[in-house]
């Protein structure tokens, strides 16, 4: 929930730009100070007698390392959802080219995304095993600085990076609320129904949440009344709300790739050759490779195509797409539902069901197609969801928008 927190509150008084930088920053001193908290116990270790007590970490330590964990959650929370609003931003709605472009962004966002987990799934998972936590953290922290250098290096590039007047869009939000509740047993006058009824004739979905109307007028002398523009991004946030609730269901289904899948994985035969055995949890990047596999696909083929047919710029709506990665969901539910029933029987046909740490004569690549169709649907709902509440949501609040979608998977 800290990206919620982080565009009601810091994104809106700092302003997009600055609120990656502060982010960035806190994140690198957050995992800086991780670095500290794992290597410290080993500069003393040579100094110890009882290696034993080396070992044991001080109160001091503890509470080190869990605020540096917590500072690099802030930290991260802060620019993921930020930059992703950010890189939005520099796209140009009034030229239709751009338009196109900026719906190829989330692909691509998400597409680098995932090469990043592919590389540190491979090389960080291993250097924190066989090598030092501190390496792995430090590595994390130096390649973080490198990236927050090159985004101030690039700086002059960026054609929408001036806060815009967005400051008081959450407190504009809170107002409508506020003065619709004071005014709620209040009988509007005919001015007032006047006034509603003139300044509704062209905004879509204004004949929803009517008991907002009663924000346009203050009834009370102590009341100012809200703008017509407070009114309907107050409504369009509240029309967020089903799509955001209807996407709870699909972050359950998701959930099980990073959940139960592992869980199978961990009885499963995962040797692959002599004298080679994938770690339970890096049989994940299967989904990461299916989201880079089939996302240039998605953009450079389907959607061309698709288009054509539909004249939809971006080929079909994102709540096609949505819908389209729903339904893949449920494919990939049912195909690891046959795996699970294939993976029960073996254990019962060797004797094994009452053993739960024995390992199944069974190849751990019969997870595979259930992860694919993961990283499958992933590359229309996940990223569908993005630009879904990116593009409904009020142009002072997109950042809000975002971080509703990850509070969603929250």
């Amino acid at each position: 929930m800290v990206p919620l927190f982080t565009s009601l509150f810091v994104d809106s008084v700092l302003g997009r730009f600055r609120t990656i930088l502060f982010s960035c920053l806190i994140y690198i001193m957050g995992f800086g100070f991780l670095t500290l908290s794992v290597l410290h116990p080993y500069l003393k270790q040579s100094d110890c007698v009882n290696k034993t007590l080396c070992n044991s970490p001080s109160s001091f330590q503890v509470l080190f390392f869990y605020i540096s964990l917590y500072l690099a959650s802030v930290g991260g929370s802060g620019f993921r959802v930020c930059a992703r609003a950010f890189g939005a931003d520099q796209f140009d709605e009034t030229n239709s080219g751009e338009c196109k472009s900026k719906s190829s962004f989330f692909n691509w966002w998400c597409f680098a995304g995932s090469i990043g987990i592919i590389f540190s799934h491979l090389i960080l998972n291993c250097i924190q095993d066989n090598m030092s936590w501190a390496i792995a953290f430090g590595i994390s922290c130096i390649v973080m600085m490198v990236a927050l250098t090159v985004f101030l290096l690039r700086m002059h590039t960026f054609r929408f990076n001036v806060k815009q007047n967005n400051t008081d869009a959450i407190l504009d939000i809170i107002q409508v609320f506020v003065v619709a509740e004071k005014n709620w047993r209040s009988k509007p006058s005919i001015d007032h129904e006047q006034a509603v009824g003139t300044a509704y004739h062209t905004p879509s979905g204004s004949h929803q949440f009517k008991f907002l109307d009663k924000a346009l007028i203050g009834f009370s002398k102590n009341l100012i009344p809200c703008s017509i523009s407070q009114v309907e991004d107050a409504k369009v946030l509240l029309q967020l709300v089903p799509i955001w609730i209807t996407c709870l269901i699909y972050v359950v289904v998701s959930s099980q790739t990073t959940t139960f899948f592992t869980r199978q994985s961990i009885t499963l035969d995962r040797s692959i050759g002599p004298n080679f055995q994938i770690p339970a949890a890096s049989i994940y990047i299967f989904t990461t490779l299916s989201v880079v596999f089939f996302g240039p696909i998605y953009d450079c083929l389907f959607i061309p195509l698709v288009r054509v047919v539909t004249g939809n710029p971006n080929g079909i709506t994102t709540l096609q797409r949505i819908g389209c990665g729903i339904f893949f969901s449920t494919t990939s539910m049912v195909v690891a539902a046959v795996i699970e029933k294939k993976r029960l029987q073996a254990a019962l046909n060797f004797g094994l069901i009452d053993n739960p740490n024995a390992t199944i004569p069974m190849s751990v690549l019969w997870l595979v197609p259930q992860y694919a169709l993961s990283g499958f649907e992933s590359v229309f709902t996940l990223i569908g969801l993005q630009e879904f509440f990116y593009d409904q949501s009020p142009k002072g609040l997109t950042s809000l928008g975002l971080s509703l979608f990850t509070a969603c998977t929250a």
